[in-house]
């Protein structure tokens, strides 16, 4: 891609032209840490191509097969790569340098031809150029430890107002995890596990949702679980615009959704836990209007039968940064243990990411707390 607009584009998505930046180092793949490359299509036809791993300078042969893939219109995948080393995108009509930590787009020109773009996010760091120590590969583990990495254990919590008997609820919503766990496995190789259920006394005399979430976080203990998922019901969801549901923060402890509506359906309650768990995961609010992290959910989007959840580029990118520290460490406990060049990356997608949408102030909040500052908790709206 040189540069110049493809077509079609949604207007919350053109903010995503840009250049394919040339020029990787030429490291040995082989002694590498994992990443991947996020590649999204935005055409109106599916797309196969490969991506081939190219030797070093001493003419080595890739440590890596040409993997091939197929991305359906609308789509988007995370493309593993090993950090640092040469990899290229081959397509009909298209053969196209691509690195480690960055993400790209098929688009269409008006003249009918596809071509490649890579989203605007500036140069990323390379390896250990944000730290004096670099990114070392993780040590081999067993299939089982391999598995326990990437599982993030939960504990599902509704408060006393809760009108269904324990059977019901406890069904459903382990179901709607269920269903949550397959996109966000899908989108960064994470998955969920429900490890236990409880409820939690909530004060009928509290009005504000904010205050809500705080008092959750008081009383509802994880336990042996990573996260706590709370399911209120003395906040129904209503018409206008309200907030459904807060985290307090990337590798926080606690997700407080609302969940009685006779307004709001069951794909809509599923969409707005993914949100949830992508601000976990270190997503932020986007511009794009079908990204399960633009600002406003409740928009009827999720009751088209056609309709699919999915993260943006940016954001499922900064999501795969965390979910590999995630992976390294097994597991995370705030954000302050993720590594400085890993940091240093997903500070250039906030602050790409924000000034794509400066109305919002989600993805400079997670800036500050990059930055060891207090943030204060994200919030999601309807309508």
């Amino acid at each position: 891609m040189h540069g110049r607009n493809l077509s079609p584009l949604q207007p919350g998505q053109r903010w995503l032209m840009a250049a394919i930046v040339a020029g990787l180092c030429y490291l040995n793949a082989a002694t590498l840490p994992a990443a991947v490359a996020v590649v999204s299509n935005r055409t109106t036809e599916e797309i196969k191509f490969s991506v081939l791993a190219e030797s070093g300078p001493d003419h080595s042969p890739p440590a890596v097969k040409p993997a091939q893939y197929k991305l359906p219109s609308g789509d988007l995948l995370a493309v593993p790569l090993a950090r640092g080393a040469n990899a290229k995108l081959v397509s009909e009509g298209i053969d196209c340098p691509i690195k480690s930590d960055a993400a790209y787009y098929f688009g269409e020109l008006p003249s009918g031809k596809i071509e490649l773009g890579q989203i605007g996010v500036g140069d990323m760091p390379t390896v250990g150029q944000a730290s004096a120590v670099p990114l070392l590969p993780p040590a081999k583990q067993s299939p089982e430890a391999e598995e326990a990495a990437r599982t993030i254990s939960v504990k599902i919590f509704v408060d006393e107002k809760e009108p269904s008997k324990p059977a019901v609820w406890q069904r459903r919503l382990r179901d709607r995890v269920a269903a949550a766990s397959e996109i966000i496995e899908h989108a960064c190789g994470m998955r969920l596990k429900v490890i236990a259920t409880g409820t939690w006394d909530s004060d009928s005399s509290i009005t504000k949702f904010e205050d809500a979430v705080t008092e959750f976080t008081r009383k509802a203990d994880p336990g042996e679980a990573r996260i706590a998922i709370g399911f209120t019901s003395q906040f129904q969801i209503t018409h206008g615009r309200t907030h459904m549901g807060a985290t307090v923060g990337p590798l926080s402890h606690h997700i407080l959704l609302r969940e009685w509506s006779q307004y709001v359906t069951e794909p809509e309650r599923l969409e707005l836990l993914v949100h949830e768990l992508g601000h976990f995961l270190g997503a932020v609010h986007s511009p794009e209007p079908d990204s399960v992290m633009r600002v406003v959910l409740g928009d009827k989007l999720a009751r088209a039968k056609k309709f699919q959840i999915h993260f943006d580029p940016l954001n499922e990118l900064a999501m795969n940064l965390v979910a590999e520290e995630w992976r390294r460490h097994a597991p995370l406990y705030n954000i302050g243990e993720v590594s400085p060049p890993i940091q240093a990356r997903l500070s250039t997608i906030y602050a790409a990411i924000a000034e794509a949408l400066p109305t919002d102030p989600a993805a400079l909040q997670y800036l500050r707390i990059l930055g060891r500052t207090t943030g204060m908790p994200i919030t999601v709206r309807s309508q």
